[in-house]
């Protein structure tokens, strides 16, 4: 009996001789086969960290540090309109002759409208529209077509896509009438040459009223007829000779392919 146990536990040691270094391979592959795969995994998502997403930024033509002009809150029911965001609101704080809308030194009645602002806002005070650009480029002194006016301002007429004719007066196309009604509506981009509103004396009149603010468009720029754009800005109707609408002053401009 004792012999008996002897033989067995003989062959169990030998068996375990036996086993234990396969076992060990075994369990050694395991662990090179999980760190390889944890390591491989490791390098995939480093690497896809690593990728800086290409912005395309070729199609943007806005050069500002003014507030931004997002997270505005569509109106329903008027194509295009929207609550004013805060680039909107700190623009338009930046017009001169402009009563109430702010606490600058500049926003007082017009200097040709006693008692009442140069702009009227609109009910929708704040709209997003689509159209082309109708005038030619007329630099200064000019005052046609594309031009700086003498306040600094860049001036252009916007033909509006059918879905925005809306927005336009009769005034608009005085110049060139339409018999099917008028679907113009005129863009003015605040502070545009600033050294021409200061050459002009409306900085001495009005202060500096284009402290902070950068243009829509680089100076010496401007929209070239024929261009796509979508304008947001203020609607406002200018009470002056003109009596045409605006939106003034334009707060976004981008090409709409």
């Amino acid at each position: 009996m004792k012999a008996l146990r002897t033989a067995i536990i003989t062959i169990a040691i030998v068996l375990m001789i036996i086993v234990s270094p396969m076992a060990f391979g075994t369990l050694s592959f395991a662990a090179r086969t999980n760190g390889t795969g944890t390591s491989a995994q490791h390098n995939n998502t480093t690497a896809s960290s690593s990728k800086i997403p290409n912005i395309n930024t070729s199609k943007v033509i806005i050069k500002t540090t003014n507030p931004a002009s997002h997270n505005a809150t569509t109106l329903m029911g008027a194509p295009g309109s929207y609550t004013c965001s805060r680039g909107d609101n700190f623009l338009w704080n930046h017009v001169y002759g402009v009563s109430g809308s702010g606490k600058d030194p500049w926003s007082q009645p017009g200097p040709n409208h006693p008692g009442k602002s140069r702009l009227t806002m609109k009910t929708q005070p704040c709209i997003r529209v689509t159209g082309t650009v109708y005038s030619q480029p007329h630099p200064p002194p000019s005052t046609q077509g594309t031009h700086d006016d003498p306040d600094g301002d860049l001036h252009f007429t916007l033909t509006l896509d059918p879905q925005y004719v809306q927005y336009s007066d009769k005034n608009n196309c005085k110049t060139a009438p339409m018999p099917a009604g008028c679907n113009r509506i005129i863009v003015e981009v605040i502070c545009h040459n600033p050294s021409l509103a200061s050459k002009s004396g409306y900085f001495t009149k009005w202060g500096d009223y284009c402290s902070g603010v950068d243009s829509e468009y680089m100076r010496g720029q401007f929209p070239k007829q024929g261009e796509k754009l979508t304008v947001s800005g203020r609607f406002v109707h200018d009470t002056g000779t003109e009596d045409w609408n605006e939106i003034h002053p334009a707060s976004n401009i981008s090409p709409n392919p």
